[in-house]
C-alpha cells in the first residue's frame, strides 16, 4: 500500500508535543479566531509546499500578483527608484551599512534595492531582516552576485522588535519598502494612526544619532485602483491560502480552508482596505486544545493595509522622531518614497509602550 501519511500529518503531534504553544503563528492564529480585531495574518501568506501537492503555495500565488498589470505597489516604488535614486544616493552619501527591513522577493530586491545600491558611492555591509527565510536568501543570492564584496547578515525576526544598534555603524542607511509599515492594524476609535506612529518610534528607539531612513509606502488614493488591485482573483487566492496554511501547519481539528469566503472593504476615515475571512456556513472546529464556533455570514478581519496620504506619513514620521528630508512619488501618486533622518529634538509625543 502507498504511504500517504506525509501528506495528512500533521506539523505537530500535540497529544505529545507542545512546542506549537510558542510558535507566532499559532499565536496569532488563536487570537483572530477569539475575535481580536488586532491581528494580520498578512505576514504568514509567502508560503511554499512541503510535500507532492500541497495546496499551500503563497510563494506561487504571490509571484502571479506582483505580474499582474493592477497590483500596482512594486512597479510604482520601482519607478520612484528608477527615475529618483541618484538624488536619494547623494543624500545618503559614502561608505552606507544598509539594513533592510522586509526585502521581499528576488524580483523587489533587483528592481527596488539593487537599483539604489547600483548609485551608491560605496557600501560597506548589508543587513536583511524578514520572518520568511526564503525572502532572505532570495536577498542573500541577489545582494552576493552583484556585489560579491559586501558582507551580507541575515535575521529571520519580527524587524519592529529587533535591537537595530545603529550607533555602532558608521553610516547607517535603514532601507525599508513596500507597505509593510502601513499594514499595521489600528484601533477604529483612534485619532491618530497610533500604532503605526509606535513602530516609527520602536524604529526611532533603536536608531542612533546619525544616517538616514529610506521609507515608502503606499499613498493612493484612487479606490478603483485599490479595489482592482486588492479585489483581483490571484490577490484574493494568496489571502486566502492562508488558511490552508492554518490546516497544515497547526494542529487542528475539523478545519476547512474552504469554509471562508473573502470580501474586502475601504474604510476612508482611516485610509483603511480591509479583509474579511467570511464564514459560508455554521462550523466548529479545534485549533490545539482551543474550540471556536462560527456562525454562517460571520466576518474574521485577518488583513488591514492602509493607504495614508503622503503628507500624513511625512507628519507621523516627524512625531516619532525623525526629521522629513524629502518624499518623491510615481507618476500616478500611487506610491510614496520618504527620506527621513534622527531628530535631534526631544519634543516628541509620548507613547508610554514605545
Amino acid at each position: 500500500m502507498k504511504n500517504t501519511m506525509a501528506k495528512t500529518a500533521l506539523r505537530y503531534d500535540y497529544t505529545l508535543d507542545t512546542s506549537y504553544l510558542s510558535d507566532p503563528f499559532y499565536k496569532d492564529t488563536i487570537k483572530l479566531f477569539s475575535g481580536s480585531d488586532s491581528v494580520d495574518l498578512a505576514p504568514y501568506f509567502y508560503s511554499s509546499p512541503l510535500f507532492e501537492n500541497d495546496v499551500v503555495r503563497g510563494a506561487e500565488l504571490a509571484s502571479k500578483i506582483w505580474d499582474s498589470k493592477t497590483y500596482y505597489l512594486r512597479n510604482a516604488e520601482a519607478e520612484i527608484l528608477e527615475q529618483n535614486s541618484d538624488q536619494i544616493a547623494q543624500l545618503i552619501g559614502n561608505d552606507a551599512d544598509i539594513i533592510e527591513f522586509g526585502p521581499g522577493p528576488s524580483e523587489s530586491v533587483r528592481l527596488k534595492t539593487m537599483a539604489l545600491m547600483r548609485k551608491m558611492a560605496s557600501i560597506r555591509s548589508y543587513t536583511a531582516l524578514d520572518l520568511s527565510r526564503g525572502y532572505l536568501n532570495d536577498a542573500k543570492r541577489m545582494i552576493k552576485a552583484d556585489f560579491p564584496h559586501i558582507p551580507v547578515k541575515l535575521h529571520q525576526s519580527d524587524f519592529y522588535e529587533f535591537k537595530i544598534r545603529t550607533q555602532s555603524l558608521h553610516n547607517p542607511l535603514l532601507v525599508f519598502f513596500g507597505n509593510t509599515i502601513a499594514n499595521i492594524p489600528e484601533d477604529a476609535d483612534g485619532a491618530l494612526p497610533y500604532n503605526t506612529l509606535k513602530a516609527l518610534r520602536k524604529i526611532r528607539n533603536n536608531f542612533g544619532e546619525s544616517g538616514l531612513m529610506v521609507i515608502g509606502h503606499d499613498a493612493n488614493q484612487n479606490i478603483d485602483s485599490i479595489f482592482s488591485a486588492y479585489g483581483q482573483k490571484d490577490y484574493t487566492n494568496y489571502a486566502m491560502n492562508v488558511f490552508h496554511r492554518i490546516k497544515r501547519d497547526l494542529p487542528t481539528q475539523r478545519f476547512d480552508p474552504e469554509g471562508f469566503e473573502s470580501k474586502i472593504e475601504w474604510i476612508q476615515s482611516y485610509y483603511c482596505l480591509t479583509r474579511y475571512a467570511v464564514s459560508k456556513r455554521d462550523q466548529s472546529f479545534m485549533i490545539g486544545d482551543r474550540n471556536f464556533t462560527l456562525s454562517k455570514g460571520q466576518k474574521i478581519r485577518f488583513c488591514n493595509t492602509y493607504k495614508y496620504p503622503a503628507e500624513l506619513m511625512a507628519d507621523l514620521a516627524g512625531l516619532a522622531g525623525f526629521e522629513h528630508l524629502q518624499v518623491f512619488t510615481d507618476s500616478k501618486k500611487q506610491m510614496a518614497v520618504h527620506i527621513l533622518k534622527p531628530s535631534k529634538s526631544n519634543n516628541l509625543l509620548p507613547l508610554s509602550a514605545a
